[in-house]
């Protein structure tokens, strides 16, 4: 079979994909405007392997919203199509867990600046186990913000600090120095993302034997931003 006549298959298959899309009326509030574009886009789509990850990020989508109990607002195309674009390319199940996460927050009405356009970037950028790691700082500092009962603008560290070791001369096999290095390399990722960032460094930026490092509001933002909307009071 010619290139041709394999990309004219594939065509017919993603149209009627495409056709075959349970849309809700939660996908088509958030769609809005865009519901003619968004069909013409499915349509266009010639690799399929992408078209199964995007149908499910609406699946998780509608669900957070649903669980939720808000009705949606439409998503602005100029996000909507790059946090689609975005989940159709995760294959980890977490990662696109986040995608569709943002994507449900981008429709909520009583949070319609949570989602900057920003985060889409952000989140392309990480592994899993960056995210795993960003996880961590959030939980910590999920706490401090539940317990005060409001987010601490007065400073852009917050948090319980988490401890890195930067470099070890000594391990106990080849993995946990692999383990230590993709620890290392995950926290540095996130402090170039400016999602994280070291104490130590603005304190006290002498050698240490650890890095002490803490969530940044905007770290904490975007983690926030995303996992499933909040449920309405």
């Amino acid at each position: 079979m010619d290139l041709d006549t394999l990309a004219k298959g594939a065509l017919e298959v993603a149209k009627a994909a495409a056709l075959s899309v349970p849309f809700s009326k939660i996908v088509g509030r958030m769609l809005g405007p865009a519901a003619d574009e968004y069909a013409e886009h499915l349509q266009q789509r010639v690799r399929l392997y992408r078209l199964p990850n995007e149908l499910k990020a609406w699946q998780k989508a509608t669900k957070a919203i649903s669980d939720a109990g808000f009705k949606p607002n439409p998503v602005p195309p100029k996000l909507l199509f790059p946090l689609l674009e975005g989940a159709s390319l995760e294959e980890n199940e977490d990662l696109h867990t986040m995608w569709a996460g943002l994507l449900a927050n981008a429709s909520n009405p009583e949070t319609p600046d949570l989602v900057h356009p920003s985060y889409e970037g952000i989140l392309r950028h990480l592994t899993p186990q960056d995210a795993a790691i960003l996880r961590r700082f959030y939980d910590i500092a999920l706490k401090e913000v539940q317990s005060i009962g409001t987010l601490p603008f007065q400073t852009i560290l917050f948090g319980c600090a988490l401890d890195f070791l930067p470099h070890c001369s000594i391990y106990s096999s080849q993995q946990e120095r692999e383990e230590h290095f993709r620890e290392v390399r995950s926290v540095s990722a996130l402090a170039s993302l400016g999602l994280v960032a070291s104490l130590d460094q603005i304190t006290s930026p002498q050698i240490r034997s650890h890095d002490r490092y803490m969530l940044t509001v905007i770290g904490y933002e975007f983690t926030k931003a995303c996992q499933a909307p909040a449920l309405r009071p």
